[in-house]
């Protein structure tokens, strides 16, 4: 008899959490479709959306402009910036600090030296000359300088066994 209580404990539990988790979706979705509506360079009924993303009218300049200039850009905002918050979730949860951000471990600063290395280096002869240095860019040395220094602190934190409170 305790076993069932339980169990049905559990499952309105679950139950609320998942009401809860559908509500919040349905809010952030609403705020977000009103947010884009109210940023639109063009006034566009929410009925049109649909169409303009999918197949925009060619004569008509404004859903062209949206369909190949706006949507493309919002799609790529939305996916930077959640791909960042999990960068930065995943950063705190590994140092097990909830302050850590790319300065904390020298991230940003290895990635400034390298953009500075870049753009002290000749790349653009170097790919000219030879078409295989096609990936030297300032943001591959970005990439790379903040992989190194990130690369650094681990090595220096091994021996105290990567004590959050070392790094």
């Amino acid at each position: 008899m305790t076993l069932s209580i339980s169990v049905l404990k559990t499952n309105s539990a679950n139950c609320a959490y998942l009401l809860k988790s559908v509500l919040f979706m349905l809010i952030v979705t609403a705020i977000i479709t009103g947010l884009i509506s109210v940023s639109l360079p063009y006034p566009l009924p929410f009925s049109q959306w649909s169409e303009v993303l999918l197949s925009p009218d060619l004569d008509s300049y404004q859903q062209v402009i949206l369909h190949y200039s706006f949507f493309p850009r919002l799609a790529m905002a939305i996916l930077c910036g959640a791909g960042l918050a999990m960068a930065g979730c995943v950063m705190q949860t590994v140092l097990r600090n909830p302050l850590a951000s790319p300065t904390t471990l020298g991230v940003a600063s290895g990635a400034q030296l390298g953009i500075a290395v870049a753009l002290l280096l000749p790349l653009a002869d170097w790919s000219a000359l030879h078409s295989i240095l096609f990936w030297l860019t300032p943001q591959s040395f970005a990439f790379i300088g903040g992989l190194l220094a990130t690369g650094l602190v681990f090595l220096l934190t091994v021996r105290k066994g990567f004590a959050p409170l070392q790094m």
